[in-house]
């Protein structure tokens, strides 16, 4: 049943090899996403606390809309 995963496809890598290759690069986007994600939050987190108004401003405008 998973012996199509040893098989070589028409580039000579196995499909194993491919899933393995989806997965790290699945892991790696995620990841550096979750990081992104992560900075963005911390800089408007900050920007909603500071004192200056125009920046507070900029970080809630969508409660403007």
């Amino acid at each position: 049943m998973f012996s199509v995963l040893l098989e070589q496809g028409s580039d000579g890598r196995t499909y194993l090899d491919w899933l393995l290759s989806g997965l790290g690069w699945t892991l790696s986007l995620a990841f550096f996403g979750w990081w992104f994600a992560f900075a963005i939050g911390v800089v408007v987190g900050i920007g909603r606390a500071v004192k200056n108004r125009s920046v507070a401003f900029a970080s809630t405008w969508e409660d403007y809309l």
